[in-house]
């Protein structure tokens, strides 16, 4: 596999392939929400900092990931002590 464009290297370095590429443009959703969150929040990162997208079910709303969530924290800390039998 070619690392710059993903096909087939026997193929991308074929010179009876040349000039018959056709270039598509598309927008990779998860990245440019990437891009945006890294715009808006960029400032309040660690160096080396790994963001990465998830799918959200329909209808939820996607929050920042850095504000703290008192209603979703306690949710989360009740959840985790019906889990494990701790109420």
């Amino acid at each position: 596999m070619c690392r710059e464009c993903g096909q087939w290297a026997k193929d991308c370095r074929d010179e009876q392939t040349a000039g018959r590429w056709q270039v598509h443009v598309s927008t990779c959703h998860p990245a440019a929400a990437i891009e945006d969150f890294r715009a808006e929040r960029g400032d309040d990162l660690a160096p080396g900092t790994i963001l990465w997208a998830t799918l959200l079910p329909e209808g939820e709303k996607p929050r920042d990931p850095l504000a703290f969530d008192a209603e979703r924290a306690k949710a989360e800390y009740e959840e985790h002590q019906r889990k494990f039998g701790l109420v």
